[in-house]
């Protein structure tokens, strides 16, 4: 669990602004109050001072996540309730902005002109039963041969033929992704950063979770759906790798075209 859980609260935060204009808001249990940088700058959430009576309370941080269903979550899987996911929202300040324009300056990309991919998967929490595989990224990369491809750089290996934009954490990574016209990925923090930032893309899943719980309306979801999905296996499970192996580059590939033209089409209608 990480920033993509804490995007998810965002949305949570902003509903609570709306329906508490005049209150102070936290994150966290009712008495601790929780952080994470991906609520940096954000106008409607306290980081200072101590909670007090009246105070508005989300409920969603680590160990007490909506989506999961914790007195079913035993051995060895997660099970999930009916939760769905609602895209978030994300700030930045004059200074992630500056830094992200320079990352897009040197790696020669232009706004709403490349797009982005992440093949990595966060170490932990059902980590493997996440991953695609990197060799189908690498012949993902030979589909979208006439594509601009960028890839933000966490010190993990680059896909030969995407361009490294250079991104020391995970908020300027998302201040690039905001200029993508695209993005393709997995389930992770990234996808739930595009959902708050209103990029479009596809998002790859195997059996572990769904997109009917965390996914979003916004993007392509690739999901092979069977009796045992999700089957929330925290191992190494055959059945999540079966269904990643299913997914072939040039299904995907052919999902992002669809999903550019349509983003083409959109565009052509605002100008017209």
């Amino acid at each position: 669990m990480g920033y993509g859980d804490d995007i998810m609260a965002t949305a949570q935060i902003r509903q609570a602004r709306l329906e508490n204009p005049d209150k102070r808001i936290w994150v966290g249990d009712g008495t601790t109050a929780m952080w994470s940088p991906v609520f940096d700058h954000s106008p409607h959430l306290c980081r200072v001072g101590s909670p007090r009576p009246g105070d508005i309370w989300v409920k969603n941080y680590t160990g007490h996540r909506p989506y999961i269903d914790y007195p079913n979550s035993v051995n060895g899987r997660c099970a999930f309730t009916d939760w769905r996911a609602e895209p978030g929202e994300l700030f930045f300040n004059h200074i992630e902005e500056v830094a992200s324009a320079k990352a897009m300056k040197d790696a020669g990309l232009e706004r709403k002109q490349f797009i982005v991919v992440e093949p990595h998967i966060k170490g932990g929490f059902a980590a493997t039963n996440k991953d695609w595989g990197w060799h189908n990224w690498v012949a993902l990369m030979s589909v979208l041969y006439d594509l601009e491809v960028a890839q933000c750089d966490y010190g993990k290996p680059i896909l030969e033929g995407a361009v490294r934009v250079a991104t020391p954490n995970f908020r300027i990574a998302c201040a690039v992704l905001r200029h993508a016209a695209a993005i393709v990925t997995t389930d992770g923090g990234l996808h739930h950063a595009a959902a708050a930032l209103g990029v479009p893309g596809v998002v790859i899943w195997g059996g572990f979770s769904s997109p009917k719980n965390v996914g979003y309306d916004i993007h392509e979801n690739i999901y092979v759906e069977d009796d045992d999905t999700p089957c929330g296996s925290r191992k190494d499970c055959e059945h999540c790798r079966a269904k990643m192996e299913s997914i072939k580059p040039f299904i995907v590939g052919g999902c992002l075209e669809e999903c550019l033209n349509e983003q083409r089409t959109k565009s052509s209608s605002r100008v017209s």
